[in-house]
């Protein structure tokens, strides 16, 4: 009885691409993964540095693992793209660097995984050390393999292994190809080692199926790609050839194992998470307007059908809750996890001639037919590029167009996610998942688990050892709590953020509907009138640990009591958070689910009211005793200045600011909250007493200068520091568009359009946070419009004048604030 199910049939393949660094390139391998229905498809040379994985728009899942040095070169990389039942088996993977790639994959036998290793190793060229590496790494990966476990090591290995088999006769036949030398050697001790069958060898073919690469002059023909499979599972394995009609412009052809193996989803359906709808198409009228007419038709019937029936709450909202989703999906849709394919018809066409005539080349027999051949396929092949460069550069203008029209309109989240996919930096290095020891987890599972733990322990924080005994107050507000109006439930909708997480029901807050700048500027005023009178000014930016998560719940309900919040409204806010539990998205599937204990609820329209009931009984309370502040009119002090949890505390004397420090945390502390004594910096300014400031008996660090709410504030005072600060950012922004800038392909009137809508709206964006910093903007922009001038000509003008209006009406707004 086989150990594996022989009711499906798998195809793998393994293929030196040369590069994926080119546009269009991982389109064309998806297009030719799917023409040969293979499941999982190993690739060398990627020429992609760091280590990630990306979704294609047409589905596939691409994992790459390359160079991660800053600035290294795009060279080497190797990659595994995986079908849709690929990734609904795949386990885990692991990168091993530019050359070795590994992932684990569940099949329908209990127990027992696939492991896969697509692998580029060194040419001949290279020296002994670097061959040794490889060689040695690769050896360390597959001892980790479990002998029960299928093994697939496969990819561009440089190595012929001939079809003299003596000595290796349990590891590979007599129908390979070539000569074997120093790295066919070292390939097929690996091999006869780890007792993995060279798949190549012990299958007859045709010489024209077991060659896998071919000189640019069709005179050389190697074997140098392989797939094999680790012993125990030989007959697992039914085919192994080429398939010359793969067609990537590479000279490496595609190798492809056929298989009978039922691979078994991973994944436990229960979890899987809800799909988002299309909430963007509420912006548009003529879609609103229909959302309108047919939710209230599902009401009105939903009404109909309650007409003097006795219902329930919950079955209330079950009613409510279908008519709103059935509704969203009706009109709105779900949303895809992809953006429009931007290669057209033409060019695929194109595509497709080109592989005729490569079909042409491996059916010509003499050499000036070959050579013909080539010929064609060499210019057809430019062809294609020529169209993908075309194809490439009409979709970047369509996203200039689309951008600016969103700058018009102010809608700055589909600017900068335009800007985004413009500059081309999609694809965020995959971080690691590791345990508390620091161990790497591979298992998906297991590293749900371990993003349960975490999350259990940061959102349950220890109760306070001393918590207050806060009294309630005498009267409570004069509140009207009796039953909701129509109203205050249509105010309290209006204010639920947009673009957010749904719940557990799936409805969008946009289906249900249809600044810190003045804090800023004070301590700027603060901080130039300690200057300016020579007086003395100590300023404590104190951190908390984990504010929101932190506070202690019975605590809170209390304070809402002593605040002369309503009884009856505490109980209604305690029973919304008694139960809370919370689960985790991984891998694009939910977790299980776990309590919340401690904290605020982050997102929910109350919580910033209660932590800031939190915060001013917490500076209240500590600063209520003595004068330790700093004067701010004739007879008022001024102790701190608030923003959420971002404080800054401010004295004249360091025995102040210890006191009132000290006095804070302590106070912090009896409701949960831990000031962080590492993240907490002290800023003087004409002080004399240079004494460390201590919480616990641990310094606090002095620094010269510290980023409060975004801004910068200096040992100098005034907004220099910040305004140079946000000129680095916008020359940043810039520098983000580089390729842009330097792309041969784009025209000029693109790239003005990009500049346009982009680089100096952000400048201008962020230069409103300061004085006057327009001006200066312009003036250390200077260098920065000589670079565009560059690649523009007679139309530069109005581009720059257009610029110049902007940063003018700038002016204009903060000339008038209040």
């Amino acid at each position: 009885m086989p150990l594996l199910t022989t009711k499906a049939t798998i195809y793998l393949g393994t293929w030196n691409v040369r590069t994926m660094w080119d546009t269009g390139r991982a389109f064309q391998i998806a297009a030719e993964m799917r023409r040969y229905n293979l499941e999982v498809l190993g690739i060398s040379e990627t020429h992609w540095t760091q280590v990630g994985q990306q979704r294609l728009t047409s589905g596939e899942l691409l994992l790459y693992s390359g160079n991660e040095e800053e600035n290294a070169p795009h060279t080497q990389g190797v990659a595994l793209m995986l079908s849709k039942q690929a990734q609904n088996a795949l386990i885990g993977w692991e990168s091993h660097g530019p050359r070795i790639i590994k992932a684990s994959f569940k099949t329908k036998k209990e127990g027992i995984s696939m492991k896969i290793i697509q692998c580029y190793a060194p040419t001949n060229d290279y020296n002994e050390d670097v061959k040794d590496q490889f060689y040695n790494r690769l050896q360390s990966i597959i001892e980790k393999c479990q002998t029960k476990d299928l093994t697939i090591l496969m990819g561009d290995f440089n190595a012929k292994v001939g079809t003299d088999n003596t000595g290796y006769e349990d590891i590979m036949g007599r129908h390979g190809l070539g000569e074997r030398k120093e790295n066919g050697e070292r390939f097929t001790n690996l091999c006869a080692f780890n007792k993995l069958v060279i798949g190549g060898t012990i299958l007859s073919h045709k010489r024209i199926h077991k060659t896998t690469w071919t000189s640019p002059d069709h005179t050389t023909q190697n074997q140098i790609n392989h797939i094999c499979i680790n012993k125990t599972f030989r007959r697992t394995i039914e085919d192994v050839r080429t398939k010359r009609g793969a067609n990537i412009a590479s000279d490496h052809h595609l190798l492809v194992a056929k298989m009978k193996l039922k691979l078994k989803k991973h994944w436990t359906m229960g979890r899987t998470i809800s799909q988002k709808f299309n909430t963007a198409f509420l912006q548009d009228t003529n879609k609103l307007n229909k959302f309108k007419i047919v939710l209230s038709n599902k009401f009105q019937a939903f009404h109909d059908l309650l007409n003097g029936k006795r219902t329930t709450v919950e079955s209330n909202w079950k009613g409510i809750k279908q008519a709103i989703t059935s509704t969203c999906h009706e009109v709105l849709g779900h949303k895809k996890h992809h953006h429009k394919e931007w290669i057209t018809v033409d060019t695929l066409n194109k595509t497709q001639e080109r592989g005729n005539k490569k079909a042409a080349i491996n059916t010509s027999r003499k050499r000036p037919e070959k050579a013909k051949a080539q010929a064609e396929y060499t210019e057809v092949n430019k062809l294609v590029e020529k169209s993908i460069r075309t194809d490439k550069c009409k979709n970047v203008e369509d996203l200039a167009t689309t951008a600016e029209k969103a700058a018009r309109e102010g809608n700055m989240r589909q600017l900068y996610d335009i800007t985004k996919k413009i500059s081309g930096n999609r694809r965020k290095p995959e971080r690691p998942v590791k345990s508390k020891e620091g161990e790497v987890i591979t298992n998906i599972e297991e590293q749900r688990n371990r993003w349960v733990e975490h999350f259990n322990e940061l959102l349950n924080r220890p109760a306070p050892l001393d918590p207050p005994n806060i009294e309630a107050a005498p009267t409570d507000l004069p509140i009207n709590f009796g039953q909701s109006t129509i109203e205050e439930i249509s105010m309290a909708i209006r204010q639920i953020k947009s673009s957010k997480a749904a719940g557990p029901d799936n409805i969008p807050a946009e289906a249900l509907k249809a600044n810190c700048t003045d804090q800023t500027a004070t301590l700027w005023i603060i901080v130039e009138q300690s200057i300016e009178w020579n007086s003395s000014l100590y300023i404590n930016f104190s951190d908390y640990e984990k504010a929101f998560d932190s506070v202690d719940r019975t605590t809170l309900w209390k304070l809402l009591r002593h605040y002369g919040v309503p009884q009856k409204i505490v109980n209604t806010i305690q029973d919304s958070y008694d139960g809370l539990h919370c689960k985790i998205v991984h891998g694009g599937q939910l977790t299980k689910s776990f309590e919340v204990k401690t904290g605020v609820r982050q997102g929910c329209l109350l919580s910033p009211f209660v932590f800031l009931l939190v915060i001013d009984w917490i500076m209240k309370t500590s600063t209520s005793e003595g004068k330790h502040g700093i004067q701010w009119k004739s007879r008022t002090q001024l102790d701190d200045l608030d923003f959420a949890d971002d404080l800054a505390l401010l004295s004249q004397t360091q025995q102040q600011m210890l006191e009132k420090t000290n006095s804070v945390a302590a106070t912090s502390a009896a409701v949960g909250l831990n000031i962080h004594k590492g993240k907490s910096k002290v800023l003087r300014y004409n002080t004399e007493c240079t004494g460390p400031i201590t919480i616990d008996g641990k310094d606090l660090e002095d620094v010269k200068t510290f980023t409060y709410l975004g801004s910068i504030i200096d040992e100098h005072g005034g907004s220099d520091a910040d305004v140079k600060a946000r000129i680095g950012k916008a020359r940043a922004a810039y520098l983000q568009l580089r390729n842009v800038w330097n792309s041969k392909q784009l025209p000029t009137n693109i790239k003005n359009l990009i500049i346009e809508m982009d680089r100096y709206e952000k400048l201008t964006r962020i230069g409103e946070g300061a004085y006057g910093v327009v001006f200066k903007c312009r003036h250390r922009d200077t260098g920065d419009i000589v670079a565009i001038k560059k690649f523009t000509d007679s139309e530069e003008d109005p581009v720059i004048h257009r610029i110049a209006m902007r940063e003018i009406r700038t002016l204009k707004n903060r000339i008038s604030y209040p």
